[in-house]
């Protein structure tokens, strides 16, 4: 490119800047609302999403509303203002508890709230093999019964913050915490796995952002991107262990990307949202990816708002991407094959 020498030096100056911007811009444009023809998009909701479950007659989605999105495409909003934050369907799925933020546990029947308040901040719940539901919280985690008695129970020092909790193939409840996962024996008990052969060379605030296991038994973790105020930074990854906690192998991802809601799905695969922060604190970019059981990958670009990830009790992949300004999401299905 050639500059006249009659052009302000300043504006010299500027030129790389308004160049990037053009490009990033163009960039923005191109992927903000985009939903790769693969995921069929069902619904547009008229609220930001941050949690799906299934219903008895649809896909209950959950955020600053929640609303049931029917199998004929209608749509119900049941309750304003509840700002969930997780969802986990009662058995029959005639109630629905959420955490919310900041604050309590609501369950949701017959179209009704009820809360049920809890230190920590709750998040993450899940149904137990017990009947209970399950959550994490800052300094432990929680079970919380049917008739909404809450349980808060510590977890031990070496597993650190608790980032997640779930229910293994075989009933047993698993948490994850910052370098470590442990599985639930007793109240107060413990089955501690150390894992810090996974952050070989890692800066120590970086730790484990989900977990989920396969039918196979498979334990799968997500570790996200570092970012370096020195400017380089190491790829996110997913790693995995076997039921008896015998660590194995890691799938690497690529270089900038982060993996979030990692989900199983009936058929052994692996899905999870994977976030691409290159050009952050623009926008971050986010792919949906799923792992088949052979090891092939499949990649679903979504765009750039934030995303709520399930998997139902037939295979299909749901996905709830929201939009830019936080007033609604679409809601995506992709068919299992």
């Amino acid at each position: 490119m050639c500059v006249s020498a009659d052009v302000p030096r300043t504006l010299l100056t500027l030129l790389p800047l308004l160049l990037l911007s053009s490009v990033l811009e163009a960039k923005m444009r191109a992927v903000s609302s985009r939903i790769t023809p693969v995921v069929r998009e069902i619904a547009r909701v008229p609220t930001p999403v941050a949690a799906l479950a299934e219903a008895p007659d649809g896909l209950l989605f959950a955020g600053r509303d929640v609303g049931v999105l029917g199998a004929d495409g209608g749509i119900s909003i049941i309750a304003r203002g509840v700002f969930a934050t997780s969802v986990a369907a009662g058995p029959g799925g005639n109630s629905y508890w959420m955490t919310t933020s900041p604050g309590p546990i609501v369950r949701l029947a017959e179209g009704r709230l009820e809360s049920f308040p809890v230190n920590g901040a709750p998040h993450g719940i899940v149904a137990g093999s017990d009947g209970n539901f399950w959550f994490i919280r800052i300094g432990g985690i929680g079970r919380i019964t049917p008739d909404g008695t809450v349980h808060e129970l510590a977890t031990p020092a070496e597993l650190g913050t608790p980032v997640a909790v779930i229910r293994g193939i075989d009933g047993a409840m698993l948490v994850a915490g910052h370098r470590a996962v442990a599985r639930v024996v007793a109240d107060g008990v413990y089955d501690v796995l150390p894992t810090t052969q996974w952050f070989v060379r890692r800066m120590p605030s970086t730790g484990f952002s989900g977990m989920a296991q396969t039918p196979d038994g498979a334990i799968w973790f997500g570790i996200p991107t570092e970012a370096r105020t020195s400017g380089f930074a190491t790829g996110g990854a997913i790693v995995h262990t076997t039921t008896r906690f015998e660590a194995a192998s890691g799938l690497q991802l690529a270089f900038f990307c982060s993996p979030v809601h990692l989900t199983p799905a009936p058929d052994g695969s692996l899905w999870f949202v994977e976030e691409n922060f290159f050009y952050a604190p623009l926008f971050i970019e986010r792919t949906l990816v799923g792992r088949r059981p052979n090891g092939s990958v499949e990649r679903y670009p979504l765009g750039t708002g934030s995303t709520a990830l399930m998997v139902d009790r037939a295979g299909a992949v749901w996905i709830a991407v929201n939009d830019a300004e936080g007033r609604s999401a679409t809601i995506a299905r992709l068919q299992p094959r």
